[in-house]
């Protein structure tokens, strides 16, 4: 993760006061690089799974499927994400039972790469933050965003 990295997660962590001026900062940086390569605003959508508990990941062939049983702090209509043809670049603890906290996606030339900030329960192994890192050629939701147009 380049920006909302367990480490910055310590910063805030560690200066309360400094919290709102170090995510804005996070932000501001992480919108910047975003810029350079934009990502939908409709695909990010289905991306939404913020505070969300990862109950368990299963691997299928290439394919890496996370699967949400509690809708943290946005409601979203998906508890199902597909990272096809997927390569971790990055782990540090099983992914189950665990939260998903931030996520930054970028453009890679195999498709995506998506750095995830986790939080595990103080029940769990590695207590604490952690990070992850996922390249794939292409993220799928449970559910197809359907826009319909209007009737004149």
């Amino acid at each position: 993760m380049k920006y909302f990295t367990k480490e910055w997660q310590q910063r805030i962590s560690d200066t309360p006061d400094s919290a709102r001026t170090l995510a804005n900062e996070a932000s501001a940086l992480y919108k910047a690089e975003q810029a350079k390569n934009p990502i939908s605003e409709d695909f990010e959508k289905q991306l939404e799974f913020h505070d969300a508990r990862i109950e368990r990941a299963v691997v299928d062939g290439n394919d890496l499927h996370l699967y949400f049983n509690h809708p943290g702090m946005n409601p979203f209509e998906y508890d199902h994400i597909v990272f096809k043809k997927a390569r971790i670049k990055a782990k540090e603890h099983e992914l189950q039972n665990c939260y998903f906290i931030y996520y930054e996606i970028y453009r890679h030339y195999l498709g995506y790469e998506m750095h995830m900030l986790l939080w595990y329960h103080e029940k769990n192994t590695g207590h604490g933050y952690a990070d992850l890192t996922i390249v794939c050629e292409d993220i799928e939701t449970d559910k197809a965003v359907r826009t319909t147009k209007k009737k004149k």
